[in-house]
């Protein structure tokens, strides 16, 4: 949006060595010594929209002012900062002078807050200044407030200030002030601060300015010079660029004009001099002089009253005559013999009447409304319609005729007219219609929107939908028809989602005339990057307790920007207790996080420690229930809760429950106690029994073993006799070895019996100090 001017006249060159004004007496005055223009335009900023057209604006109103002989200083592109001294240097070096006119061009940015109170408050905005939805005290510190415009005014010491805005915000801090253009006198010359905006807070206003466009020509050309005595005061130029920018923006954007709320600065009046060399004058009307009548003719003339029981303006064959009011007479004499056409107005159409006039004779002419209504239902009659309904009608001709279509014309004799048709947003209509007395027609017309359609939606929905940094709703937006559609051009629009998780969207919309633009946007997620590294995997991944990933691998992932509560948990049922990983942790847009996950818990060191050999030592894990068998004096194991039972022969055994930690070492120190002797030499005696029988069972195993090998040398012996007598002592030598062989197995088996009776007594001694052992231990073996 454009702020245009703010313009301090502050004078320090002379316009025509002084300024003189000259009253309707011939009585001239001193008013100005001079005038002095600071024209400020911003059109390259840092956050806001560029404004590209504000450079040759301000160019074209310096050329104006040069024309006019107006001092001018231009700055452009200024900081808050810059803009401030500016201020302050022309209110005291060009303000301090009581008869200098002071004017303050303003072009750039405006924008509007709404306080507490419900009411507004206006901003013009340096180039530095952020967006207001950003940061609004980062906004307020640099950015003009009105506020602050008005305490410069009261500072200047000179009589006459004029601040002109070509931009849209709130106007609440000047009275608004709307009159007829009066007559140049010594109240002019009376102290006073005048304000004009181009328009109000909730209006935008088109890069190529209308407004300055409208000035140059009101000013620079003196078309603003309403009452056309050489001079265009504050009140005219404010009343004239009301007038035209409302019209040619098609009610778009409406200025505002007034002077500051103080009494003392709001009596007087800005003036400029549009012709100071050679005053317009007001051209006075030819004499009247009456027409030479021939000798011998006599021109015949009759009389016309006319009553009516409702105000309405009349005319007489097309020439407007006056107004009249129930209860009153309009005379009008001498009329010459013959028909004339009485035209009338009543609600929303023209009525004519056919008057016949007879020489020396008034005609009556009564206007009733019972009988117009009536008329107006069964008369001919010539339609006007248009398209759009309900727009404004004007007639040619009819100056104060404003009506709205449908508007009907009932004409008495066959008539032409031009009509003009506006409404705000539509292109004026201008068509010439022709009336008949015999027949009804109508003529419809159509007119040409200047604006289009916008409709926005967006995923999510909800959004805030800024136009040319304005709010002006949420998605689903629909801007259409002439009342929220948009003038034909190119807006910058920013889509801003209510959630954080999402980016906003920023384009160029082009809006073109009688047209529907629609769109639908898509945010994307407002993403940083986690990457994960682990000693474990698969591993799942939730944030604030939703799981948005699983990896198997390290690897990256997208998350969505903002703080939560991450935890890493393994995906799978392990023997080896991972730990899970929680963290509090701050996604940033397109930031690369990274985490390096150690969720395999480090091991504990067990030393085992006695003064006895272990003759078992098992550990039994309670979450998993798995044992094992220790072999070695140390054990690693990782954290948890353990079970362990320590055993030496002939000593009771020892069980313990330990819990160990992450990288914890522990020394466990085992004293035994011995078994009860008798317990122990029972053993002992059954041991030593077992041991004799297998000696003995070796004994006869081995002799049974030789007497098989001499029984089986006598049998070969046997076999390899050559004579019977050799066979038959050889027989008999086989026959004593196998007898011997046959008794010796006798005594194994003996033996054999009493090794395994031993065996046997021995197992049940073992067990018996086994249980004992493991007795205090609440489990036997």
């Amino acid at each position: 949006m454009k702020v245009l001017l703010l313009v301090f006249m502050c004078a320090s060159s002379i316009l025509w060595a002084a300024v003189k004004l000259r009253l309707p007496n011939g009585e001239e005055i001193p008013l100005y010594s001079d005038y002095f223009a600071l024209i400020i335009g911003n059109y390259d900023y840092h956050h806001f929209n560029r404004l590209p057209g504000v450079k040759e604006d301000i160019r074209d109103i310096k050329a104006m002012f040069d024309k006019l002989g107006i001092t001018t200083k231009v700055l452009e592109n200024q900081t808050g900062v810059q803009m401030l001294n500016a201020l302050n240097n022309f209110v005291d070096i060009q303000g301090i002078d009581a008869n200098r006119a002071l004017i303050f061009y303003f072009a750039g940015h405006g924008f509007t807050e709404t306080l507490a109170d419900g009411s507004e408050l206006g901003y013009i905005v340096p180039t530095d200044a952020p967006l207001h939805r950003n940061n609004p005290g980062e906004f307020r510190n640099r950015s003009i407030s009105m506020n602050k415009i008005v305490d410069f005014a009261r500072l200047v010491k000179s009589k006459h200030v004029l601040m002109l805005f070509d931009s849209c915000f709130s106007g609440t801090i000047f009275s608004t002030r709307r009159s007829a253009p009066q007559i140049i006198t010594l109240k002019t010359s009376q102290p006073v601060r005048q304000f004009i905006a181009a328009g109000s807070a909730d209006q935008l206003v088109p890069d190529q300015s209308i407004f300055k466009a409208t000035l140059l020509v009101g000013l620079g050309e003196g078309d603003a010079d309403l009452n056309e005595d050489g001079y265009v005061t504050g009140e005219e130029l404010g009343s004239y660029l009301e007038d035209k920018v409302v019209n040619y923006s098609h009610g778009a954007q409406t200025p505002k004009f007034g002077t500051i709320a103080n009494p003392n600065l709001s009596r007087g009046d800005f003036v400029f001099a549009v012709a100071p060399q050679e005053r317009r004058t007001v051209p006075k009307p030819p004499p009247i002089t009456s027409q030479p009548v021939q000798q011998g003719l006599q021109k015949l003339t009759g009389n016309l009253r006319i009553t009516s029981e409702f105000e309405t303006e009349i005319f007489i064959n097309r020439q407007y005559k006056d107004i009249i009011k129930p209860g009153y007479a309009l005379n009008i004499p001498d009329l010459g013999v013959g028909s004339w056409v009485v035209e009338y107005f009543y609600q929303n159409a023209k009525l004519g009447e056919n008057v016949r006039i007879e020489d020396r004779q008034t005609t009556q002419l009564e206007i009733k409304i019972t009988s117009v209504q009536q008329r107006l239902q069964r008369d001919n009659r010539f339609t006007i319609k248009t398209d759009p309904a309900d727009s404004e009608i004007t007639i040619e001709g009819y100056p104060a005729l404003k009506g709205k279509s449908p508007f009907l014309i009932f004409d008495p004799v066959p008539s032409e007219y031009v009509v003009h048709v506006r409404r705000s947003m539509y292109r004026e209509g201008q068509v010439e219609v022709k009336t008949q007395a015999t027949r009804s027609a109508e003529n419809t017309i159509k007119l040409t929107p200047l604006f289009g359609d916008l409709i926005l939606t967006s995923n999510p929905n909800g959004s805030k939908v800024w136009i040319d940094d304005r709010l002006i709703g949420v998605t689903p937006l629909e801007l259409v028809g002439p009342v929220r559609g948009l003038l034909a051009a190119t807006y910058s629009v920013t889509i801003e989602p209510i959630d954080d998780h999402y980016l906003p969207i920023v384009k160029k919309i082009r809006i073109d005339a009688a047209k529907v633009y629609k769109e639908h946007l898509i945010h994307e997620l407002s993403v940083g990057i986690l990457r994960i590294d682990s000693d474990y995997f698969p591993i799942i991944v939730l944030r604030n307790g939703q799981q948005i990933a699983t990896l198997s691998s390290s690897g990256r992932i997208k998350i969505p920007t903002g703080i939560g509560t991450f935890r890493f948990e393994p995906q799978n049922a392990t023997d080896i207790p991972v730990k899970t990983h929680t963290a509090d942790l701050t996604i940033r847009e397109k930031d690369v996080l990274a985490l390096d996950l150690k969720l395999i818990p480090i091991p504990a060191t067990l030393s085992f420690i006695s003064g006895q050999n272990f003759s078992s030592l098992k550990i039994q894990n309670q979450n998993t229930g798995r044992s094992d068998k220790v072999r070695s004096k140390t054990w690693s194991a990782y954290p948890g809760s353990y079970k362990i039972t320590a055993s030496s022969w002939g000593y009771y055994a020892i069980e313990r429950d330990i819990t160990l930690s992450e990288s914890e070492h522990v020394e466990q120190h085992f004293n035994f106690e011995p078994l009860p002797d008798y317990i122990m030499e029972l053993y002992a005696r059954r041991k030593r029994s077992q041991n004799r029988g297998l000696l003995s069972m070796g004994i006869t195993a081995g002799a049974s073993l030789y007497m098989f090998l001499q029984a089986d040398k006598a049998y070969k012996t046997y076999m390899a006799a050559e004579t019977p007598l050799a066979a038959q002592n050889a027989r008999k030598d086989f026959e004593s070895a196998r007898n011997k062989f046959f008794g010796v197995c006798g005594l194994n088996v003996i033996s054999a019996l009493y090794y395994f009776q031993a065996l046997v007594k021995t197992t049940c001694a073992r067990t018996n100090v086994e249980s004992e052992m493991y007795n205090r231990t609440g489990r036997g073996k």
